[in-house]
């Protein structure tokens, strides 16, 4: 047998931020991210295969990014402060 994959390979992704409504005001945020690891029976998936899960509460990520094309440390910085 032969198996093409297609996407990213994400199995060496080191974290999951999850961000949104649904996550941010949800107590078991980490939880759902954690569905990111779930089997499946499609074979050969390249999810990440053990992330370290974060949640945007704040939701900074996009100010960030736009911070960043500027200030790129000063956007790390805050990110890893609010992150959680």
């Amino acid at each position: 047998n032969m198996y093409y994959q297609t996407g990213k390979d994400l199995t060496d992704v080191k974290y999951v931020i999850g961000t949104g409504g649904v996550l941010i005001s949800n107590e078991n945020a980490k939880d759902i991210l954690k569905e990111v690891n779930q089997k499946s029976n499609k074979k050969l998936e390249l999810r990440p295969t053990d992330p370290i899960f974060l949640i945007d509460r704040m939701y900074i990520l996009s100010a960030m990014g736009l911070l960043g094309q500027k200030y790129p440390k000063l956007a790390l910085k805050l990110m890893k402060k609010h992150l959680e």
